[in-house]
């Protein structure tokens, strides 16, 4: 254990420090040790995350990736805090989102209701906030998904659709 947490040191330090194109081979370098990892280190990038401050935009948004590929439930309330904020950090909400849905822990689902007022002219972060939303299967995830139905934007009412039809073929109910 020990171990992996010194390589994933090695690695965020690799991500923090590094310049341009130099930025993209740490960044690849850390997505493939964080794949191949055993299930493990979600709970030590989890860790990482809580401790790291927010205006490390590189190392948060690295851990944010890791946490994409191995979930862990520790680092819910930081994502969640992370995504209200994240407009002001400069990161990237849709990933934040995304490890949200991974987690799919129904406790965040206010908080992906609360997202969705968020400016989002194409529509491509509300996408993301319903596919998250679909990930949850509970009768509030199904309330905002029905209001992001409703949506004007074509591809966000779309991925709605979709995960209503998820939830409902999980649950065994229909619109019928």
């Amino acid at each position: 254990m020990h171990t992996m947490y010194n390589d994933i040191e090695r690695l965020l330090h690799n991500i923090d420090y590094a310049r341009e194109k130099d930025y993209l081979v740490a960044l690849k370098k850390w997505v493939e040790y964080v794949s191949s990892a055993n299930s493990s280190i979600g709970d030590i990038l989890a860790d990482i995350l809580l401790s790291t401050p927010v205006s490390n935009k590189r190392r948060i948004e690295a851990l944010v990736l890791g946490l994409l590929e191995r979930p862990s439930h520790r680092a819910r309330e930081k994502l969640e805090e992370l995504l209200l904020r994240s407009d002001g950090l400069g990161l990237n909400r849709e990933d934040i989102v995304e490890a949200l849905g991974a987690l799919g822990n129904p406790a965040s689902i206010p908080v992906l209701a609360q997202a969705c007022d968020f400016e989002d002219e194409y529509g491509h972060f509300r996408a993301k906030i319903a596919w998250a939303l679909g990930c949850m299967k509970t009768p509030l995830a199904q309330a905002v998904l029905e209001k992001l139905l409703k949506s004007e934007l074509p591809n966000v009412a779309w991925v709605a659709r979709e995960a209503l039809n998820n939830i409902r073929q999980v649950s065994g109910t229909s619109d019928d």
